[in-house]
């Protein structure tokens, strides 16, 4: 198969971002207000003279909802994956760039700039998103990304530490932003929370945690339980978005698959805060097929399944009493 040479590639990307640009607005302007640069910037990519770089072909196709795959025509058994964050920034600026990601991505698939999304999240322990939605499990989080980071000498406590207001901001933005998603279903390992606890733990024998900031760290993680137990019994969340939720013996790894205006994105966490994202078609079906067997396999408790709800609340609590309750008192 013959090669193609840059101005070929420059010319194939072009026409697939302009046909994904809509029909009311000039190209120009709009790359022009998309990428932040001058409107002769932008004609001088439209003309062809110049090439659109890696960071604005992925804003735009986050933007106008296309795959980076069709942009550049890869082979069917080749796919492009993006790891988002900079492991080589400091703690503040490697989580403001990942919440940026997951604020992104929630801000598109609000229902003002979707006609449909779902959700479907895997996950083997409390995901990183869910830590977001409260201040004490967010700034305990950071503590220990940091420490492991090596930041900071390892003998810092908590109580030394305290987190940018910018990313604080940030966070509590993010909060909202994901309140809005239209259908989320999550699938959880029935030990959801032991990890995390495990984590507290260790931190407090060691003596970098307090009493107090034990204590608080446990009520959040309470309210957290309390949360999953109302969504899943009234099948909505506060704001009256689906949520369903299932409850597995195992779960691999920690995913999430998402379809909206017939767009598919997938998520995988590894060993990284920071997930690795494709728009691939394949793989994405792929994901979306095991998720289909794990929830085959694994206990819906929304709504109506009251005595597997139950069971499963209970346990997480008592996890979290049977460890904690003693070292609070």
């Amino acid at each position: 198969m013959k090669k193609k040479n840059e101005s070929q590639i420059r010319i194939q990307v072009l026409k697939h971002i302009l046909k994904n640009i809509p029909e009311n607005v000039t190209p120009a302007s709009y790359l022009s207000e998309i990428l932040y640069i001058s409107l002769e910037s932008a004609y001088r990519r439209l003309r062809g003279e110049v090439s659109f770089s890696a960071e604005e072909v992925i804003l735009l196709s986050h933007n106008l909802n296309f795959s980076i795959d069709e942009a550049f025509e890869l082979k069917k058994d080749l796919a492009v994956f993006n790891l988002d964050g900079n492991l080589q920034q400091n703690t503040s600026e490697f989580l403001y760039s990942v919440i940026r990601i997951y604020d992104d991505f929630f801000k598109r698939s609000h229902p003002a700039n979707v006609e449909s999304f779902s959700s479907e999240i895997t996950g083997n322990h409390l995901l990183h998103i869910f830590l977001l939605l409260y201040k004490n499990l967010f700034k305990f989080f950071y503590f220990q990304w940091a420490r492991q980071k090596s930041e900071f000498p390892s003998c810092t406590k908590l109580s030394e530490i305290s987190i940018p207001a910018d990313l604080e901001s940030h966070r509590l933005s993010i909060v909202e932003t994901m309140m809005h998603a239209e259908n989320i279903t999550y699938i959880f390992d029935k030990n959801t929370i032991n990890s995390t606890v495990d984590s507290i733990m260790y931190f407090f024998r060691l003596g970098l945690l307090d009493k107090e900031e034990l204590m608080l760290l446990s009520e959040e993680l309470s309210l957290l339980i309390r949360r999953i137990e109302e969504e899943a019994a009234s099948g909505t969340n506060k704001i009256g978005n689906k949520r369903n939720y299932y409850i597995a013996n195992h779960v691999d790894s920690n995913t999430m698959y998402s379809i909206y205006n017939n767009v598919h994105e997938s998520f995988f966490w590894m060993y990284s805060v920071s997930p690795v994202r494709t728009n691939n078609k394949k793989v994405c079906v792929n994901h979306k097929e095991w998720i289909e067997t794990l929830k085959k396999y694994s206990i819906p408790i929304s709504k109506a399944n009251e005595f597997a709800r139950f069971e499963y609340i209970n346990t997480q609590r008592r996890y979290l009493s049977s460890q904690m309750k003693f070292e609070c008192s």
